[in-house]
């Protein structure tokens, strides 16, 4: 039996430079359907330079 893959949003190995500069590297997480996700951290962490990769920003 194959499995299904219900994931609605996957990242692997994520990374962005901003002038030259890493700001993020490597970043990996999947979530599927029905999983709630957080993302907390100080600012100037990454947080919204996450949710406009996942949105295509």
């Amino acid at each position: 039996m194959s499995e299904i893959n219900n994931n609605i949003v996957e990242l692997k190995n994520v990374s962005v430079s901003l002038d030259g500069q890493i700001i993020l590297e490597d970043i990996n997480f999947t979530l599927k359907e029905k999983e709630f996700l957080t993302i907390i951290g100080p600012n100037g962490g990454g947080k919204t330079t996450i949710l406009k990769i996942i949105l295509g920003l």
